[in-house]
């Protein structure tokens, strides 16, 4: 090759440089086309509950043709969400059902939404998981003191919230404790005189619920 060819040569590949480099410029300066993101970060597919499906919304900063999916913690595709949807400026929801694209309700753990914006030539993995969590909270309880109200002590497998029922009604619901030993104060008061019963209920920030406790017959002060 000659000098002249390999000046040529040198010119494309610094063109080309160029462009990629003006290119990777315009990503970092240009606003981001997707914003105002929220979803829910914990649910449940087989809770039969509100919490059944993650519901995902963001905005569009201008009209858009998305392709939206869930991938696993190592990247690999799960679930398609949209393929080629063509959508308008504003405000876009998706749902998705804790299921594969064959329909099987997968492992727990934690997964991400990645939104492809073909018209920008742009993937972007929604920041924060979606945790798939199936498994429901277990309860046990350790102490209960009756008076005017109930004293109850209890241990949980995970963070929940507690909920105090009285002959089988729930009649007091506590804030969500972590994991370990907590404590739940019903002030009262009993329905009635004569002897009651007292068990407790767990909700996980699925809303996974789990079993309810052995009943413990109280008798009321």
């Amino acid at each position: 090759m000659g000098r002249n060819g390999v000046i040529a040569v040198v010119l494309v590949l610094l063109g080309g440089s160029v462009a990629a480099f003006a290119w990777t410029e315009k990503l970092k300066v240009s606003p981001v086309p997707v914003t105002k993101v929220r979803f829910v970060r914990h649910f449940s597919p087989t809770c039969e509950c509100r919490r059944s499906t993650a519901r995902l919304i963001f905005q569009v900063r201008h009209p858009e043709r998305l392709d939206v999916s869930i991938v696993d913690a190592d990247d690999a595709h799960v679930a398609t969400l949209a393929k080629g949807r063509d959508l308008s400026e504003g405000r876009v929801t998706f749902e998705w059902d804790g299921r594969d694209d064959d329909g099987r309700v997968v492992p727990d753990g934690a997964y991400r939404a990645k939104v492809r914006l073909e018209d920008d030539r742009r993937t972007i993995l929604i920041p924060g998981p979606i945790n798939v969590d199936t498994v429901p909270p277990r309860a046990r309880v350790l102490s209960l003191q009756p008076g005017t109200g109930l004293d109850l002590r209890y241990a949980s497998s995970e963070a929940a919230r507690p909920f105090l029922l009285v002959d089988g009604k729930i009649v007091f619901r506590g804030e969500r404790r972590h994991a370990g030993k907590a404590g739940l104060e019903w002030p009262g008061p009993w329905p009635g005189s004569g002897p009651h019963t007292a068990s407790l209920v767990l909700v996980d920030r699925a809303r996974n619920r789990s079993a309810p406790t052995k009943p413990i017959v109280v008798q009321a002060n």
